[in-house]
């Protein structure tokens, strides 16, 4: 039997999906698969001295007590950790990590929201930048500050000078991270984001190559990308900054509602969003805080105190009475310490002045179409009458508004994804303790709560969810939110700005090298062949994932009986083949049993995280299955419907190593489907034998017997 033309290229362009998921699924396999031995010997062999795993002080280094990770909830296990102090060991590093096919994260301070100082996944290389604390200033106020710095320390040394710069209020906070994806602080709306203050880099890009006093000049489109999303693209030692002047006076200030009403919290709400986006000075910082019976408003004025009256008292003529007020003049320095809420802005050598257990979610306003008054209300009565366990707030800062800096910025000058939104909110829940378990089933859908409630408010009143368009949203790279899907991370944190640094990232780190997660991705690994929904769908009902393979197995067999029985008894027979009968009772058995662990690899798939690396196994498993079904489907009408044993001998040999690529992945994401697979492993290299000899004996492939065929 012959197969029409049309379902003879349906069928051959679907078994083209096992190829395709056999180059895909590479870059799926974990981690922890690479050859870390080789990582390991190629290390010490370069004179590094990494913690590997079977360190005796592994577990202190990874994070389990002297450094853990921030978010307790999400605690990966790094395959060695390095101590660098130079560029050229950092060097070293990278080219034994690129050899080995190991992945590289840097950590400066280790405050992750998504633990990506310690990699993310489990398995990956950290090169811990602690040895790179020197700060120095020179006459001109350029600042020269080490990547393993926190921010805490650096006010202090630049307070020495006399300087300033604009960062973030926790003093624990790493300058690497917060300043390599933008660096958002109070003084931001009059000196930008941190990496707008940056004038030059000293980097190890990720083929090991050593660059210093690397500036815009020199590379811009290295510089333009590093502005913005260094951690993408190299390992920073040392930033070099424009610092400036530190203010002569600070002024803190707050308007505190103890339990407002819902309707008292929006309005105070809206009266700062409209006093941010239309009055408020460059030199205001401004944001509001809202928890779980309060609401306040405060910030600092860099200027007198006797001007601040003026400049405060149009948001005042609009607030709500019953607040608190309290307004205090200070040094900047003392400011710093106000805002972090800590006498001592040093962090001591330490790696985490504390930690927590929570999750958390941003969302970037857009300039153009305000928070309607009805939404605010809403996102109120959500959140005053929430019933969670969780310890929540919501910080909104003002980014934006007429006279920020930050908005001024071209996308040109950096890589940053977002110059025209308003107002970025974090949305953060941890764990009543504070520290593990955390309540995954109340704090996360809560924290998700919040987030729709803006968002579907706001959606249906003209935001767009494309973040480069003028009325779009959009998320805040430094409030990592690790739930969010691939796309999700190339449009709400980079937006226009994606396809220009996977293009330098394919330049700079073609195999991606540098790696977390939510990794800007070379354009050659930007685009996975993706399965169609249907073959997601189809697996996750039980009956029908055993019932297809058995029904389209049972279709495809009819469809060959009349060769079966007129054709196939006239060839010659290598030895070892079994009774007919023995066909159908097997492929009874191996089709159930293959559709049940498809089951099994599609629940893995839906339970694990958009991005993860279980999803990202389960992908690939599920790629390899639907690609050797393919092939499975297409041997019966080739052997017997064409009568080609050499064309089925082709087909067979792709289907048989699929079959075990596919067992050795599901086996990863689930072991009960060993079971179900390795018997069809085990049929398949049989049946591949049985078909070679039949193609020998028979005139190799023409479907004649040899008339003096004495066997093999």
């Amino acid at each position: 039997m012959l197969l029409p033309p049309q379902l003879l290229a349906a069928t051959t362009a679907a078994a083209a999906v096992a190829l395709l998921s056999l180059a895909d699924s590479a870059s799926a396999v974990p981690l922890w698969t690479r050859d870390n031995g080789g990582l390991y010997d190629c290390l010490w062999n370069a004179g590094l001295s990494p913690v590997t795993t079977s360190s005796s002080d592994y577990a202190s280094d990874s994070g389990k007590s002297r450094f853990p990770a921030y978010n307790q909830r999400l605690q990966p296990e790094p395959t060695a950790i390095l101590y660098p102090s130079s560029q050229e060991q950092i060097a070293q590093a990278l080219s034994c990590a690129s050899q080995t096919g190991v992945k590289v994260s840097a950590r400066g301070g280790g405050h992750s929201y998504a633990s990506y100082g310690l990699g993310g996944d489990n398995g990956a290389l950290i090169i811990d930048l602690g040895n790179f604390r020197n700060i120095s200033v020179d006459d001109n106020g350029r600042a020269r500050i080490g990547a393993g710095n926190r921010l805490g320390d650096i006010y202090l040394a630049l307070n020495d000078y006399g300087r300033a710069i604009a960062a973030g209020v926790c003093e624990a906070v790493g300058i690497g991270g917060h300043a390599g994806f933008g660096g958002f602080g109070l003084p931001s709306r009059m000196w930008g984001f941190t990496s707008d203050q940056v004038i030059a880099y000293d980097v190890v890009l990720a083929n090991g190559t050593s660059m210093t006093n690397l500036t815009r000049d020199k590379n811009p489109d290295l510089f333009w990308a590093l502005n913005g999303a260094a951690p993408n693209f190299a390992i920073v030692t040392t930033y070099h900054l424009e610092t400036h002047h530190a203010p002569a006076t600070a002024v803190t200030y707050s308007y505190f509602y103890d339990a407002p009403s819902t309707a008292n919290a929006a309005t105070a709400f809206n009266s700062f969003a409209e006093f941010g986006n239309l009055s408020a000075p460059a030199n205001l910082g401004l944001q509001a805080t809202t928890g779980a019976n309060s609401f306040e408003i405060s910030g600092v004025w860099y200027g007198p105190k006797a001007e601040f009256w003026g400049v405060i008292q149009p948001l005042k003529d609009e607030l709500p009475p019953g607040y608190t007020e309290t307004v205090e003049s200070m040094s900047w320095i003392d400011s710093a310490k106000k805002l972090a809420g800590t006498d001592d802005l040093s962090t001591h050598g330490q790696m985490l002045v504390s930690r927590d257990s929570f999750y958390a979610k941003s969302l970037s306003t857009p300039s153009t179409i305000p928070i309607s008054v009805d939404v605010v209300e809403s996102f109120f009565d959500y959140l005053f009458n929430a019933n969670t366990s969780t310890n929540w707030f919501v910080q909104t800062d003002l980014y934006g508004g007429r006279n920020s800096y930050i908005n001024s910025i071209s996308l040109n000058e950096s890589s940053f994804g977002h110059r025209d939104k308003f107002l970025n909110f974090q949305l953060y829940a941890s764990s009543p303790t504070y520290g593990n378990p955390y309540p995954t089933d109340d704090g996360i859908p809560f924290v998700q709560g919040m987030y729709d409630t803006l968002v579907n408010g706001m959606t249906s009143r003209g935001w767009s969810s494309r973040s480069s368009d003028p009325n779009g949203y959009a998320a805040y790279v430094n409030y990592v939110d690790p739930r969010l899907s691939s796309d999700e991370v190339k449009n709400l944190y980079w937006g226009s700005q994606y396809n220009r640094l996977a293009s330098l990232k394919s330049r700079y780190d073609p195999n991606g090298i540098l790696h977390n997660p939510q990794s800007i991705l070379p354009h050659s690994l930007n685009m996975p062949f993706q399965l169609p929904a249907l073959l997601y769908a189809i697996p996750r009902n039980p009956a029908i994932a055993v019932g297809l393979p058995l029904v389209l197995g049972f279709v495809d067999g009819t469809g060959s009986n009349g060769s079966v029985k007129t054709w196939y008894p006239t060839l010659n027979r290598p030895p070892a083949v079994p009774p007919s009968w023995a066909f159908p009772a097997a492929w009874t058995v191996l089709y159930l049993a293959m559709g049940w662990a498809s089951h099994l690899i599609v629940n893995k798939y839906d339970a694990a995280l958009p991005g993860s690396p279980m999803r990202a196994l389960a992908d690939s498993a599920l790629k390899l299955y639907w690609g050797q079904f393919a092939l499975n489907m297409l041997w019966s009408p080739i052997f017997f419907g064409m009568r080609k044993p050499l064309l089925a001998l082709l087909d067979i040999s792709l289907l048989t190593p699929c079959a075990f690529l596919l067992t050795s992945r599901a086996y990863q994401v689930d072991p009960r489907t060993a079971y179900c697979l390795v018997p069809y492993c085990a049929w398949l290299s049989y049946a591949t034998y049985l078909n070679a000899g039949f193609a020998w004996l028979n005139d190799l492939g023409q479907g004649k017997p040899k008339r003096d065929s004495k066997g093999l």
